[in-house]
């Protein structure tokens, strides 16, 4: 299998954030690479401000008014947590080289992250180490999209794994991996430790649909369940980063949260706010579970930008991995390819990724604030382009989640850029397949491009070059515009017996009322259906026809085709001793090959019908036998067979040439077959002379009056006729060392100079 391995950039030992080159393997081959890195020149590595200093300017920045290091039982969980005693939320400022790609500058700066617990949250502070200025500033806490419409907080009666303890029962269930927890954060910004369980006296939690919305944990536990599931039955993935780490949720996180978030480090969890009754009701649905669980696992793979396209990235694989988790979970009532649809509370606020543009959102989730549709196309008419939102990370993200839609389910339509386009879905788990491994090519500046061009590699390496699901992958990135349309394949049958029957050849029903022009191909005449997607046509004669369908879509013709065969196979391509091969040929007594191709859907190799006393061996398509010196011609046929039957005989006839031969000689290969050493024998069965054209005949060579052996070249062919080995010998026999060899069928020809001699050989090691 595959092997993708990261490595990382360094500039005089520094690591360069954001540079990192991926390189996939195959054995010791390697396949392809993949990322980014910067060319550095002219910058200083020495900092010109401290480690310290840099965590005061970064403090001053933030200017929280409580920070997790100054809170003695934060202290405390962190040194149990990581099971280090040195462990602190006191930052620890890294020297890096950081790349501005708005800029196109490098910057020697330090990367400090901060805790905060008022306001809680957790930052990535990136600043110049030369002059303390702020360059860069991330938020750790990676958000959902929280417009939609809401319709329950309830998924159903379901069975919930939970833990008993002396007071009962909580939510805590350590049957998945190191345990997946469900707290209760009471609507403050507290984590763990301050956060409390949701408890139970009986295990039967039916008291939950309160005031309080206490029934938003059990949904949010049971979407860790099921997101778990998914990703380990589907993947084999062991939580979110592989490494079976506890999956933590906190629920009733502040006080009319219109959001839930992925927190990275330190915190590692998942927070859901209740909503504020306008936007949102409790943002605990499968969906949402699943979204920030995707930022969790896309994070343990690569620190992506967070704006722009990358960030698009992030967000779209997020909306991705929810939808995938709903069709999992199959949770009655719930819309998989509506995002948000169980929390929000505004119309066209849920995010339709069939229909992006039927969806809105109010730019920074402020219901004042216009609201613009989202986008279906990249670069199309409602592509964001402004610096709200991240540069586009909600609105954007939808062109990735689009074009998953079509590629699972299929569809046809109009894009922005008014490009029609017909997508034959190929089922939301070969798409699933196909971006879970795109995980391994991802890096911190992956954009658009780059998730086209290697979610079209992977389709290929998955189901191959010319299958369905290359070329609907292909076609789904059209559909969003960033590919040209490559055409669709024809189904039906490849191989036709009967000349009265009826077959039928279609495009995907996607294509229902689409003008298609068809040529069925000279062998075939078609009955009924030009220019539908189906066409049924009769078999006229027997070979190879190509059935052709032409479409456009608004930019040029597509041509779809697709070669058949009608009948029985046939023989071509006959060739005696490599050579031409016409009736009658005439040929010297010895040792001769002959071969055949077989054409036609289904053909078998060649069998072959030999005279009796014939010695022969057959190979692949290939016959190596003995025209013996008593007969004066020879006829050998061959044929082959599929379902339809068995082709008519290619006969080669083949006579005995009277003049410009050599004595005959044969020859013997022991043992054959062979695992070490192979002796060939020549055998001599008449005087060897040569016979002039004036009828004369000549003694064989002879110095003073002794015979001199020929020196005999021998060369090995493998089955492909490939020259391997060429070696000389003298004498009457002689032993070939074959121990390096594969396994397999091999020719030997014994060449003299006048004649030439083949017998096949199979060598197979003990």
């Amino acid at each position: 299998g595959f092997v993708h391995t990261r490595y990382f950039q360094y500039h005089n030992g520094i690591r360069v954030e954001q540079a990192e080159v991926i390189v996939h393997q195959k054995g010791v081959q390697i396949i392809s690479i993949n990322g980014e890195v910067s060319s550095i020149t002219n910058l200083s590595i020495s900092p010109s401000i401290s480690a310290n200093q840099s965590i005061q300017l970064a403090l001053n920045e933030l200017k929280a008014k409580r920070y997790a290091w100054e809170d003695p039982t934060m202290e405390s969980w962190i040194k149990e947590n990581t099971k280090d005693e040195n462990s602190s939320f006191y930052p620890k400022p890294e020297l890096v080289i950081w790349t501005q790609n708005s800029e196109n500058k490098n910057y020697l700066a330090y990367k400090i992250e901060v805790a905060t617990l008022e306001p809680f949250g957790s930052k990535i502070i990136i600043i110049n180490a030369l002059n303390g200025e702020i360059i860069h500033i991330s938020d750790l806490m990676k958000g959902s999209n929280t417009i939609g419409t809401a319709v329950t907080r309830y998924s159903g009666t379901v069975s919930l794994n939970t833990e008993s303890f002396t007071g009962g029962y909580r939510l805590i269930d350590i049957s998945r991996g190191n345990h997946i927890e469900t707290k209760n954060s009471q609507r403050t910004t507290d984590l763990w430790p301050y956060a409390v369980d949701f408890t139970d006296n009986n295990n039967i939690w039916d008291e939950f649909h309160n005031t309080n919305m206490d029934d938003a944990a059990l949904d949010a536990h049971y979407a860790a369940q099921k997101t778990y599931d998914y990703f380990k039955n589907t993947f084999g993935r062991n939580s979110y980063d592989n490494n079976n780490s506890i999956v933590r949720l906190f629920v009733h996180y502040k006080v009319n949260e219109n959001n839930s978030y992925w927190i990275g480090s330190p915190w590692y969890s998942i927070v859901m706010g209740d909503g504020d009754g306008t936007l949102c009701s409790p943002l605990t649905s499968c969906d949402a579970v699943a979204h920030e669980f995707g930022h969790a696992i896309t994070r343990s793979y690569t620190n992506m930008y967070l704006t722009g396209e990358p960030a698009s990235i992030n967000e779209g694989l997020s909306n991705i991995w929810g939808a995938c988790v709903e069709v999992y979970a199959n949770i009655p009532g719930n819309l998989p390819w509506v995002v948000g649809e169980d929390y929000q509370l505004q119309p066209n606020h849920a995010i339709d990724l069939h229909n992006p543009n039927s969806s809105h959102y109010h730019i920074d989730n402020i219901l004042t604030n216009p609201a613009n549709p989202y986008t279906d196309t990249y670069h199309g008419i409602n592509w964001y382009y402004g610096n709200s939102d991240n540069q586009g990370e909600h609105y954007n993200s939808t062109v990735l989640s689009h074009w998953f839609n079509l590629l699972s389910q299929g569809g046809a339509g109009n894009n922005e850029n008014n490009r029609h386009y017909v997508i034959s879905g190929i089922g939301i788990s070969k798409a699933a397949q196909i971006v879970y491994n795109y995980y391994n090519y991802i890096t911190p500046g992956s954009d658009y491009s780059m998730i086209d061009t290697y979610t079209r590699y992977i389709a290929t390496q998955l189901f191959g070059n010319n299958s369905n699901e290359a070329i609907q992958t292909w076609n789904a990135w059209y559909a969003v515009g960033t590919e040209v349309e490559v055409p669709n394949l024809i189904t039906g049958e490849s191989l036709l017996c009967s000349y009265t029957n009826y077959y039928t050849y279609s495009l995907p029903p996607e294509f229902a009322g689409e003008t298609i022009t068809w040529n069925p191909g000279s062998n075939l005449q078609i009955i009924s259906g030009q220019g539908s997607r189906i066409i049924t046509v009769q078999s006229l004669n027997n070979g190879s026809s190509t059935i052709t369908a032409v479409y456009n879509h608004g930019n040029g013709n597509i041509t779809s085709q697709k070669t058949v065969w009608v009948g029985i196979p046939q023989i071509t391509n006959q060739k005696v001793d490599g050579g031409s091969y016409y009736p009658g040929k005439q040929i010297c007594p010895g040792n001769h090959w002959l071969n055949v191709t077989p054409v036609g859907e289904g053909a078998g190799n060649a069998t072959w019908i030999v005279p009796s006393g014939i010695q022969y061996i057959v190979g692949t398509n290939t016959l190596d036998f003995t025209f013996p010196s008593y007969l004066s011609g020879i006829a050998i046929s061959a044929r082959s067979a599929n379902s339809c039957g068995t082709s008519t005989n290619a006969n080669f006839y083949l006579s005995k040439k009277t003049y410009g031969c050599s004595g005959y000689y044969g020859m013997t290969l022991y043992p054959n077959p062979v695992s070490d050493n192979v002796t060939i024998t020549m055998i001599e069965n008449s005087p060897l002379v040569e016979t002039s054209d004036s009828g004369l005949v000549s003694a064989a060579v002879v110095n003073d009056g002794v015979y001199e052996p020929p020196t005999y070249t021998i060369r090995i062919y493998n089955n492909q006729s490939t020259l391997i080995y060429t070696l000389t010998r003298s004498g009457k026999s002689f032993s070939i060392p074959l121990i390096n060899m594969l396994d397999g069928t091999y020719i030997i020809e014994v060449n003299n100079g006048k004649n030439c001699y083949r017998q096949q050989l199979i060598v197979k090691h003990k």
